[in-house]
């Protein structure tokens, strides 16, 4: 007679089954997909607060690329059944069964530091027009693209020249300021549009239109023109170059500056503890007046990191460097706007230069 002892032994062999049977590598998609590409944005997130923070100390700034992830899964599935006999007034025989499962997971991420080159075009090299009319066409906006990326248009400087650091005198920019908010009131009305020269991609031109212009848009266009020591003539449009000095009477010359120097920009804007200021740990540019320059009066609210001993609860992006955090709001729109302005800044400036990704040999299993 034939006994079964062990109740466990169909359901673990089926479970083993089952398991074994079972395709890893589709399940693995969804929640790995996601998981890394939110892993990556923070952390990207993370190190550029960091190295806007660091430009606010004139502390060294440092980039780390993901140039590659690659993740292996490694299964295995193993069954054993034990089965014993004993004679005795009857024959009885007996299984035990047992069943084992692992599952791994090998992730090899690779990192690219930015250095040579890569450093040199990325962070160095000035922002072009051309870039700046592709934000502006997917809706950036002139105030927010001009304050951030541009030095200087033609004579108007953008509150002097600021590279890896920040001036120490902030004396001309109500000017660059002016010019702004007049672009910003015809662009946000739709009295002109921008595009480029046919055949011609590094040319950009600030055209009338679509809407015609009424007499007040004709009163800032001529403010504009005046501001620009410009000689043009009724709704003619201008041509806009990058860095083309001398320049004629009916173009615009604009001096982009560098990422570094968006970023050094954007630092001032990081709200330094007070003790930090008091002991000489951050540089403090100087207004007209002498006084410390307020840089908010530049953009007018557009940027704004914060800065406190204790883990704020609400925070877009957060760091901890020298003993406090700081943060950007998650209620701050405009900060947040301005910062992933920074972030496609930095991608686009890359677009030319592809990163070298390391060459791997995984095993197969």
């Amino acid at each position: 007679m034939f006994h079964l002892r062990s109740p466990r032994l169909i359901f673990s062999l089926l479970l083993c089954l089952l398991i074994g049977c079972a395709p890893i590598g589709p399940s693995t998609i969804v929640p790995a997909r996601f998981d890394y590409n939110d892993a990556i944005i923070r952390s990207f997130d993370e190190q550029l607060l960091l190295n806007l923070v660091r430009l606010r100390y004139q502390d060294s700034v440092q980039f780390l690329d993901v140039s590659s992830v690659v993740s292996s899964y490694h299964r295995e599935v193993g069954a054993e059944l034990s089965p014993s006999v004993s004679a005795g007034s009857e024959l009885s025989v007996s299984a035990g069964a047992s069943g084992n499962f692992t599952w791994s997971e090998s992730p090899t991420i690779s990192y690219t530091p930015l250095q040579g080159e890569d450093f040199a075009t990325r962070l160095l090299a000035p922002i072009k027009p051309t870039t700046i009319l592709l934000l502006a066409r997917s809706n950036w906006g002139l105030q927010r693209l001009l304050l951030c990326t541009v030095q200087q248009v033609n004579e108007l400087l953008n509150g002097g020249y600021i590279g890896g650091v920040a001036p120490l005198k902030v004396t001309r920019f109500e000017r660059f300021e002016r010019l702004v908010e007049l672009l910003r009131l015809l662009e946000e009305n739709s009295f002109i549009q921008l595009s480029t020269f046919k055949g011609d991609e590094d040319h950009v031109v600030i055209a009338p239109g679509p809407i015609p212009f009424t007499e007040e848009a004709k009163g800032w266009a001529q403010e504009i023109r005046t501001l620009l020591q410009l000689d043009v003539a009724g709704r003619g449009a201008v041509n806009l170059e990058a860095d083309s000095f001398p320049r004629k009477p009916t173009s615009v010359v604009m001096s982009g500056r560098s990422l570094l120097g968006v970023m050094a920009f954007l630092a001032q804007h990081v709200d330094a503890p007070p003790e930090h200021v008091t002991e000489g740990l951050v540089r403090l540019a100087k207004g007209p007046d002498g006084l410390p320059f307020d840089w908010s009066r530049l953009t007018h609210g557009l940027f704004e990191v914060h800065s406190g001993t204790v883990s704020p609860q609400r925070a877009y992006v957060k760091i901890y460097y020298r003993a406090h955090w700081f943060w950007i709001d998650d209620a701050d729109a405009e900060s947040k706007a301005t910062y992933t302005l920074l972030g496609q800044l930095f991608w686009l400036q890359s677009a030319s230069t592809p990163i070298q990704a390391p060459v791997l040999t995984l095993p197969a299993r």
